[in-house]
């Protein structure tokens, strides 16, 4: 019996339908790592505010 995660593999798939995650409860995961897509998204856009964060602190020190 072939998990959710392995016939998407096989199939060349990106994303396939296991388990729910922990954290958020979605059941869509990535193929590659397994890992949850919606918290994978959220932590992306997360780092990329804590980013843009820094540059506009960096910008009102230089700027004074």
């Amino acid at each position: 019996m072939d998990s959710p995660r392995l016939k998407a593999a096989r199939n060349g798939d990106v994303h396939y339908e296991g388990g729910q995650c922990r954290k958020c409860g979605t059941t869509t995961k990535y193929t590659r790592n397994g890992s949850c897509v919606h918290c994978a998204k959220q932590a992306v856009m997360k780092k990329n505010q804590m980013l843009r964060n820094l540059i506009d602190e960096a910008k009102s020190r230089a700027a004074a």
